[in-house]
């Protein structure tokens, strides 16, 4: 179940390789969550944790990892943070399912700074997308308005050339 959970989230979304008519997205990443759901009880710890790591929330064009998908977030965080009502699987995986790999109520200052240290790992140099660009400036900015945000090195920053990098490659003014 692991290998076929990890195999499907490596596909991006605009890259299914196969018959979108045959075999929709949405409603082969609904068969896993249904199968998952019906054996919750079973799942080990151990895999709990593994699939927490894999991005199998289908929210519109964009797999999610599901400590990435709230009750509320702010919209202009999407696509790298979405909110529950963005899942677009059929079925939709239950909530109690998602609370359990990590999905949370509202996003707040720690699910920000999570995904802005995983992002430089994450996206490898490749270059982001405009609304990845904004996504990411918008989170910086309801980090640093927290209470309690303080910055750290391994933050991501957009670079110039529009991929990130965390903050302490940056420099300003040719100066670190």
């Amino acid at each position: 179940m692991l290998a076929h959970a990890a195999q499907l989230a490596a596909w991006a979304p605009d890259a299914w390789p196969f018959d979108s008519a045959a075999e929709p997205l949405r409603e082969v990443v609904g068969a896993l969550w249904a199968y998952l759901a019906e054996r919750q009880h079973a799942i080990s710890a151990r895999e709990i944790a593994q699939l927490a790591q894999l991005p199998l929330v289908l929210c519109g064009a964009a797999l999610v990892r599901p400590g990435r998908v709230f009750g509320q977030c702010p919209g202009a965080c999407q696509p790298l943070l979405q909110p529950r009502a963005a899942v677009s699987s059929l079925p939709r995986p239950p909530d109690a399912l998602l609370a359990a790999l990590g999905a949370g109520e509202a996003a707040a200052l720690p699910d920000y700074l999570r995904l802005l240290r995983e992002l430089p790992a994450e996206y490898r140099g490749a270059r982001l997308t405009p609304s990845e660009r904004r996504a990411v400036l918008v989170t910086l900015q309801l980090a640093a308005d927290a209470p309690g945000f303080r910055a750290d090195g391994g933050l991501a920053l957009p670079t110039a050339d529009g991929g990130l990098a965390p903050l302490r490659a940056c420099v300003v003014d040719d100066a670190p």
